[in-house]
């Protein structure tokens, strides 16, 4: 666009990243001082450590509505007739900040939502990405330069467009989650998985911190030795229970013993 339609060169061109690159390293620098501590001081408060997973889902409200405020500036203001400070400042910046903290809550959500699936679902996550990232070049250029609208005079505001109205759909995606993701992650079946695994290491974690009571060892030995125990007679082919004196079977004395001793 700023080749084509502005006359740049190819190093110049490059330049024009340097506002998503602003955006970016805002976006990150957001994440360490405000939305990690924050998620910090939710997982202290929850049980067991761990903050529910849309919680990781704060950030993308910000990054949803960053990145289409971003794209929208860009397409209005991508024209040669407008500095070229506009559309890389107050449109790449935005569209910057907001892609870092949409990939970062979205990575982060689908590690705690699938846990011990999280490398699967990951690499599924890289793999679409990939796909769409392949497709698009193949029709950018009728994005671009569309039947009936050359490229230097409304084409360059028709590509943009169309990537902020899919933005613009996709919007209300984290806040549905957020809302709805609890609901949708106990209808999945790899995610109420995970969610059971992860009750099941809780309830083992805090049995050995002592928390919940357990039968030990000792429970055990002591239940053994409280319980009567129980004979049986090889002659008359019955059962007889030490708590009964009668049926208990005669024990030797300690003389008995040291006769028998003597004797031999």
């Amino acid at each position: 666009m700023f080749q084509q339609v502005r006359g740049w060169n190819a190093g110049v061109g490059g330049l024009a990243f340097l506002g998503v690159l602003v955006g970016m390293m805002a976006g990150v620098l957001l994440v360490i001082v405000w939305y990690n501590p924050e998620y910090v001081r939710v997982a202290s408060q929850s049980p067991g450590g761990l903050a529910p997973p849309e919680t990781r889902l704060r950030p993308a409200f910000l990054g949803a509505v960053s990145l289409v405020v971003g794209l929208a500036i860009f397409t209005g203001t991508d024209g040669p007739n407008i500095h070229w400070f506009v559309p890389i400042a107050l449109g790449g910046a935005p569209f910057g900040m907001g892609m870092v903290l949409l990939f970062l809550s979205i990575q982060n959500y689908l590690i705690d939502a699938y846990l011990i699936y999280a490398a699967s679902v990951l690499a599924a996550n890289s793999v679409i990405r990939s796909l769409l990232g392949a497709a698009f070049p193949m029709f950018m250029r009728f994005m671009y330069s569309p039947v009936g609208c050359p490229t230097a005079t409304c084409g360059i505001h028709v590509g943009p467009g169309i990537a902020t109205a899919l933005a613009l759909i996709c919007m209300p995606m984290p806040f549905a989650f957020y809302k709805y993701g609890e609901r949708i992650r106990r209808r999945c079946k790899y995610a109420a998985e995970a969610a059971q695994q992860l009750e099941l290491m809780r309830t083992k974690s805090r049995k050995a911190q002592g928390e919940i009571p357990s039968e030990g060892k000792d429970a055990v030995a002591e239940k053994s030795e409280t319980e009567p125990r129980t004979y049986h007679n090889t002659d008359t082919g019955h059962h007889s229970d030490e708590s009964s004196p009668a049926t208990r079977p005669p024990t030797r004395s300690t003389s008995d013993s040291e006769r028998d001793i003597e004797r031999q």
